[in-house]
């Protein structure tokens, strides 16, 4: 199954934005509360030529995880992700998959969405590093 709606927070270049459009999904938001990476993002998506179905803005993860999809990606401070943790919209996604962690603090992330029932798919742990990729099985795609 492919997400129809993506949310990209933490978007930085846009690289996984312009991914998640290449892959198939219909509306991509990418958020980033750097302006830099904001306008880097844009003339990325503009280059790609995906500007109709890849909307970048400034703005913080915590305010925009509110946004519907099927699927959040996030590469951010493990402080940003703890505060998402306390957001039941949160919990309303699809899929989940954060990265740019810490492995201490991956585990204790897993451990929190677990807990919400969403299940581990994937880790991946290289050096002190991690990505997680989680589930929830009671969300349907977003129409």
């Amino acid at each position: 199954e492919k997400p129809k709606r993506v949310l990209d927070l933490g978007t930085g270049s846009g690289i996984l934005a312009l991914a998640a459009a290449k892959w198939g999904a219909e509306r991509v938001l990418a958020i980033d509360c750097n302006e830099l990476a904001v306008d880097t993002a844009l003339r990325n998506v503009e280059m790609n030529r995906e500007s109709a179905r890849i909307g970048v803005r400034v703005g913080k993860a915590e305010d925009a995880i509110d946004e519907r999809a099927d699927l959040v990606c996030a590469n951010l401070h493990f402080q940003v992700i703890e505060s998402l943790l306390t957001k039941e919209s949160l919990f309303e996604k699809r899929w989940i998959i954060l990265s740019g962690l810490f492995v201490k603090d991956a585990r204790e992330v897993e451990r929190g969405l677990n807990q919400k029932a969403i299940q581990t798919v994937s880790k991946i742990e290289e050096r002190n590093w991690a990505t997680w990729v989680g589930f929830n099985p009671k969300i349907e795609l977003q129409g």
